[in-house]
């Protein structure tokens, strides 16, 4: 089982920092802050960090001169710049230097996991996980654990968003609830083993799961909420791309 990730705040101000630093620990990240560049390129050398975040204008190094000198330094470290300024220029030019993502200031919390989870699951040793409800609580729920054991969850209210997602990214695990709003969930599976033919899924339900769902073919793993952790978490750890035999397995 991987390790949450570790993120790396940079920001001279010391208010938005240790804000986001606290935040970003709140919901399952391990998490460093460093007030400059200088000190940024400091603990890069002395650990390893998944992600950067870097505010754009700082005194003693900017954050595109700091994205330059990870690039260089640090190869395959994302990096995520924010700002106070929402203008599109900048945000065109932290594109083209490399940026893993662009946010401007003000944010909310959700917003700035989206962005990370987004450069996360980029990287090649990351394990993404497709997490698809209509409950919102139940899918934060479901984030926040993922990202405590250092998946990073891709998280979809509905079909049309998760098949927008696997398209976007390499998924390792899909975790789709039987009840949707806009498409059956046996249909979505199928759909979603279009684009990864060898997708473990997992099908979780408040109610008795059907028996021709469960025939399907589509299906791995059947959970039933309330969920117990410890049995999703191991059946991410059994059923991955590398071992995944095709044979299923229920609960």
């Amino acid at each position: 089982m991987p390790n949450p990730a570790r993120v790396l705040v940079v920001d001279d101000e010391v208010r938005i920092r240790e804000l986001l630093v606290e935040t970003l620990e709140a919901v399952g990240y391990q998490t460093d802050g460093a007030s400059g560049g200088s000190e940024a390129l400091d603990k890069l050398r002395a650990e390893k960090f998944d992600l950067v975040i870097s505010d754009i204008i700082m005194p003693e190094m900017s954050g595109l001169e700091l994205l330059a000198k990870i690039q260089k330094r640090h190869p395959g470290t994302p990096v995520v710049i924010i700002t106070g300024n929402a203008y599109k220029e900048i945000a065109d030019t932290a594109q083209k230097a490399g940026a893993a993502g662009f946010l401007p200031k003000p944010f909310r919390i959700s917003q700035i996991e989206e962005v990370m989870e987004e450069a996360l699951s980029k990287k090649q040793d990351s394990v993404a996980v497709l997490v698809v409800d209509d409950d919102p609580a139940f899918l934060d729920f479901l984030g926040d654990s993922l990202k405590s054991k250092g998946y990073i969850p891709l998280k979809a209210p509905n079909a049309k968003q998760a098949l927008e997602l696997i398209a976007r990214h390499p998924v390792r695990f899909a975790l789709v609830d039987y009840h949707l709003p806009d498409m059956n969930a046996v249909e979505l599976l199928g759909l979603l083993r279009v684009e990864n033919p060898y997708l473990p899924v997992a099908l979780i339900s408040g109610m008795e799961i059907p028996e021709q769902a469960k025939r399907s073919g589509h299906v791995e793993l059947w959970l039933q909420k309330p969920l117990e952790l410890s049995q999703l978490f191991r059946a991410i750890e059994v059923l991955n791309p590398d071992s995944f035999d095709g044979q299923s397995m229920s609960s």
